[in-house]
């Protein structure tokens, strides 16, 4: 009896998920919504988005206000006067800060991110790491992430704008249209990180020269880091088009918030004894000593806890794009899909 209870179930699920199939995205949408609070869901993700793409300035601003005296001293020792230093950390806290926040609040949340994208800007110029590329293309991923959140918010506006009766107006228009560039702009920023990634990997591949028997496995390495990179690159393509981009978000961002557990576990080294060297971020000052400079286990873990968020805001921004879409400039969704409004529940 137990046995035959077991097969018809399964028969059933079998069932069910061949009749799940055979739905359109509406239908499907629809059956969830009868189980699961997609509205719901959909206002979490986006809060857990937001809230992991502002984390790396919450937590700059936080350093800056704890670590005021020694941020004075290396902007001193980065040219600033120090007439200007101190005015200058004073300045970034309160842009990043407030910027954060109308973004996590939804307290004016294009004006945070208008605040945010022009930190952006100049953090690179202010810490003089313009000639490192890994720190710039980090930057212009996050900016991608923010304007994704912008283009979201000027499509909000145009359907408040059509439930009033002025989709016809040329304001309304134009808004739309920017709406779109911004989609765009943002996907092809979004991506920058990863396509540096793919563009290493493969420099790496076809530099190498190893074909001796001897070192065939360090041969089979390098192969199959030059196969990942073309996997990065066409990952980024498949983004920038707007081609199965939600899909390709969210892997992005589920290995991208592993890899960061496990390569920048800053609590780990905040309680040790041990030195470490100083980790290749400040490749601007060409000074090579600092390479090799011993560095205290309470430096090292701020370092550490600096990459951890930075990694960190870059997966909100991935999220934003898997929570928002890739806009009407895409291929997948050019007539533009949003989770909430394909439910009952996201339109009340």
């Amino acid at each position: 009896a137990t046995r035959v209870r077991r097969l018809r179930k399964g028969l059933a699920e079998v069932m069910s998920l061949a009749a799940l199939s055979r739905l359109n995205d509406g239908q499907l949408f629809a059956k969830l919504d009868e189980r699961v609070n997609l509205k719901r869901v959909y206002k979490q993700a986006e809060f857990i988005a937001r809230m992991l793409t502002v984390s790396t300035f919450i937590d700059d601003a936080l350093r800056m206000v704890l670590e005021f005296y020694s941020q004075k001293v290396t902007m001193e020792i980065l040219g600033f006067s120090e007439e200007m230093s101190a005015p200058l950390l004073l300045i970034s806290i309160l842009v990043q800060t407030a910027g954060a926040f109308s973004v996590i609040a939804y307290v004016r949340p294009g004006a945070g991110c208008i605040l945010l994208l022009c930190w952006c800007v100049w953090h690179p110029v202010m810490y003089q790491q313009l000639k490192n590329a890994e720190f710039v293309v980090e930057t212009l991923s996050i900016m991608g992430g923010l304007l994704i959140l912008l283009a979201h918010l000027s499509h909000a506006r145009v359907s408040r704008s059509r439930l009033i009766g002025e989709a016809d107006s040329d304001e309304v228009k134009r808004v739309e249209q920017r709406a779109k560039q911004l989609g765009l702009l943002g996907r092809t920023l979004l991506v920058a990180l990863i396509l540096y990634s793919g563009w290493r990997r493969g420099h790496r591949f076809m530099s190498n020269r190893v074909f001796s028997r001897l070192e065939i496995a360090v041969w089979a390495a390098r192969a199959a880091d030059g196969v990942l990179g073309l996997v990065l690159l066409a990952v980024c393509a498949l983004v920038v088009l707007g081609m199965r981009s939600r899909f390709c978000a969210l892997v992005m961002a589920a290995a991208n918030f592993i890899s960061n557990m496990f390569l920048h576990p800053f609590w780990i080294y905040m309680f040790s004894d041990s030195y470490y060297k100083f980790p290749e971020v400040m490749e601007s000052l060409d000074d090579e000593r600092m390479q090799n400079y011993p560095m205290t286990s309470e430096l090292y873990a701020s370092h550490q806890r600096y990459f951890f968020f930075q990694s960190m805001s870059y997966t909100g921004a991935l999220l934003l794009l898997v929570v928002h879409g890739p806009g009407q400039y895409s291929i997948d969704e050019p007539d533009r899909i949003e989770l909430a409004s394909l439910t009952s529940k996201g339109r009340d």
